[in-house]
Order: C-alpha cells, then sequence, then structure tokens
C-alpha cells in the first residue's frame, strides 16, 4: 500500500508540473524513490531487500540536500558443533534471527567536476532494529531452545547512530522547463553502532579432547555495518 500512495504521488506530482510547463522554472526540490539489496557485514550476513524514500533541496547547481527514510530486513545465523547433549553424537547446533529496521536521516550530495553524472556525499542518520523472529534448529530436524546457547540472549533490539558515505551513478536521464526525471544506481556505505547484544546467546558447550566439557563464549554484537546499493528513481521540480 505504500508503494501504491508513492506511485499515485509521483503521477500527480508529474501531471501538476506538466500542466505549469513554461510557467515556471524548477524550484529544485526533488523526490527519489529506490529498492535494493543491504549487504550486511558481520554476523548478519544474509542478504536483503530495502526500499526508501527521499525528498530533496537544492542548494546550488552542485550541492543538494536530502531527508530520507528506509526499511528493510537483516537477519543471520549462529551455528555451532554439539558433541555433548548425546555422548558419542554430534549434530550442528544453529539459531537464526530476523529482524526489521528503520533508517531516518539527512545527506548531502555534490557532483564532480567535469563528471555530471557521478555525485558523491554523507549521511547522517538513526536506526531502529526491531527483532520480529527466532528459530532454534539443529542438524537432526529437531527443534531447540536458548538453553542450547547458554540460557539467556538479548533480542535485537535497539537504536544507533548512523554514519555513511555515498555516491550515485546517473544511468538515464530526461529534463524539460520545469522537470527532470533520472534513474540510476546508488550505493552507500553505512557504519551503525548498536548497544552491546549478545543476539545469539552467551555460550556453547563442546567437548574437549580429553573429553571434558567446555564452554565457549559467543561475541556480543556491537555494530550493523552494510553496504546498500540500490536502484533509484528521481523527479526533480
Amino acid at each position: 500500500m505504500r508503494k501504491v500512495k508513492a506511485l499515485a504521488l509521483a503521477v500527480v506530482l508529474v501531471a501538476a508540473g506538466a500542466g505549469m510547463a513554461g510557467a515556471a522554472e524548477q524550484s529544485g526540490i526533488g523526490l527519489q524513490w529506490g529498492i535494493g539489496p543491504a549487504l550486511m557485514f558481520g554476523p548478519f550476513d544474509q542478504m536483503k531487500m530495502a526500499d526508501s524514500f527521499a525528498v530533496s533541496w537544492k542548494v546550488s547547481d552542485d550541492v543538494s540536500i536530502a531527508v530520507f527514510r528506509q526499511e528493510g530486513w537483516i537477519g543471520g545465523t549462529h551455528e555451532y558443533t554439539n558433541d555433548i547433549t548425546i555422548p558419542g553424537q554430534t549434530f550442528k547446533q544453529r539459531l537464526t534471527i530476523d529482524a526489521i529496521y528503520n533508517i531516518n536521516g539527512i545527506a548531502i550530495a555534490t557532483k564532480i567536476p567535469a563528471i555530471t553524472f557521478l555525485t558523491l556525499g554523507m549521511e547522517l542518520g538513526v536506526v531502529d532494529v526491531t527483532e520480529v523472529d527466532e528459530d532454534y534448529t539443529d542438524s537432526r530436524g529437531v527443534v531447540g531452545d536458548v538453553g542450547d546457547f547458554g540460557n539467556s540472549r538479548d533480542a535485537l533490539d535497539g537504536q544507533g547512530a548512523l554514519e555513511g558515505i555515498t555516491a550515485k551513478l546517473t544511468l538515464l536521464k530526461a529534463e524539460t522547463k520545469t522537470i527532470n526525471t533520472d534513474i540510476g544506481i546508488q550505493a552507500a556505505l553505512r557504519f551503525v553502532q548498536l548497544p552491546t547484544l549478545y543476539v545469539f546467546g552467551r555460550q556453547e558447550t563442546t567437548v574437549d579432547p580429553a573429553n571434558n566439557p567446555v564452554l565457549k563464549g559467543i561475541d556480543p554484537i556491537h555494530s550493523m555495518n552494510s553496504l546498500d546499493v540500490r536502484v533509484v528513481a528521481s523527479l526533480i521540480f
């Protein structure tokens, strides 16, 4: 429904702009829609799709400022070999997490001299993460529980600051007196710091060569860094 409303808004704005053609110069206000994968670093290595929307203002011929919002999914898995629950048997114990994230931020971008189809910029914003699902499984097809990972874990819920570096490559562009449109590829290298969270539990149990139980700690999560790549479509009035 959100995408349908956005498309309807775009149609209305295009129609309105076409009706005013020749009556006014461009105001420098732009709308941008984007969709594409977020390539997560670290334990959240499951590629998920995200969609975004931005409103921009043209400060000068080369510089623009935008307020943007993005929403998407992230996921990750922690797996280890369980060789103590059932003597003489080994199997993989697995915990899989899925969460949804929202980004609200501001971006500033500038064109590169003599390379009009390329812009570079930076982002500052806030990321909210909310866990929606956790699954405990093992290689025998048996459903486990949090006890397999140390009897306690933190949900992937929290808020963190975002800093990013962006680049946009314009592939197609059309211009009129009142409206410009373009389609391109935009990438953002983002760094997000989170509070320390034991998302994948606190310990796993294995057996050393002398057949003694060993508790191995599971590293907590401190960040949610990513490389975001999107196809973007823009209208500039």
